[in-house]
């Protein structure tokens, strides 16, 4: 959007003429975005065939309120895959997910049958939200089931995998107390998740050491 203010030479300072730019599909990419964007504001933007768009170059059906809206779309999530443990934060994006994150909040979400608990953390309205796993009862590939307002999402983008992680190896088996050392861990799906969300720790005694992932 792009708000030019100027006066002409000839005329008084009172009579200074504003003019606002602004394109419909940059300040909306889906149905009830566009509503709302539209709604209590300057913006003469309504949703036409798909996009948003003003009356003006609209040569289709102009919508201008929320009548029928379509289902929320997931085009995309990340990371694809996590532990059955649970405890993975999952970043969907997509349109239509709610104008605030309460409409998230009481969606229903769940993950292969499983709950997934929205976090407000990561929010953006309508285009983004992160939830958390909980535990699965088997490695797989899952699929998100979204229901926000009783509008039943479309998922574009895949499947997430549950696996189980595991370890085979570590190498070296010893090092100084004063730490420092560089631990090689092997084994199988060691991946998974967000990196963030991974923890390596030494147990000696009743004593918990994390390890920094490099």
């Amino acid at each position: 959007m792009v708000t030019w203010t100027g006066n002409d030479i000839n005329q008084t300072l009172s009579n200074t003429t504003s003019v606002t730019l602004y394109d419909c599909r940059d300040l909306a990419s889906g149905y009830l975005e566009c509503i709302a964007v539209r709604m209590g504001s300057e913006f003469a933007c309504g949703w036409c065939g798909g996009s948003c768009e003003v009356m003006q170059e609209c040569s289709n059906t102009f919508i201008t309120e929320g009548i029928n809206p379509p289902a929320p779309v997931i085009n995309s999530f990340t990371p694809m895959s996590g532990p059955v443990e649970g405890g993975t934060a999952i970043t969907l994006r997509g349109t239509d997910f709610g104008g605030t994150f309460i409409d998230v909040q009481n969606s229903i979400l769940t993950l292969g049958g499983v709950a997934c608990t929205p976090l407000i953390t990561g929010y953006i309205p309508w285009h983004q939200f992160v939830c958390e796993t909980t535990h699965f009862l088997t490695e797989g590939s899952k699929d998100f089931s979204l229901t926000i307002d009783s509008r039943v999402a479309i998922v574009n983008g895949g499947s997430f995998t549950t696996v189980d992680p595991t370890v085979s190896s570590v190498t070296p088996t010893f090092g100084p107390m004063a730490g420092g050392t560089k631990v090689v861990v092997r084994g199988s799906a060691l991946n998974v998740g967000n990196q963030e969300d991974t923890r390596v720790s030494l147990e000696v005694s009743e004593s918990n050491y994390v390890c920094k992932i490099s």
